[in-house]
């Protein structure tokens, strides 16, 4: 886009902000990511902790813990309420 924004039209600031959105990793991201970063696994395991019934080790649940500033049992109880 060649306009200043203040020659754009409301959707074309709209747009730009849409695009700058997409951009930028969301919050679930940044989570997955962070936690890829301090267990030093990839963001695909970490998916798979949270998403399957796959869970980390046991010294890699307290790396976590530790992190989160929690308990492991917290994080991953051993019996989940649905």
């Amino acid at each position: 886009m060649t306009k200043s924004n203040n020659q754009a039209t409301f959707r074309e600031l709209y747009n730009l902000e849409v695009e700058k959105d997409a951009k930028r990793p969301s919050a679930a991201q940044q989570f997955i990511a962070k936690i890829a970063q301090i267990t030093m696994k990839s963001e695909t395991t970490v998916k798979m902790w949270l998403y399957t019934e796959q869970k980390p080790d046991e010294l890699t649940k307290a790396v976590i813990a530790q992190a989160l500033k929690t308990s492991p049992d917290a994080l991953f109880p051993k019996q989940q309420v649905l």
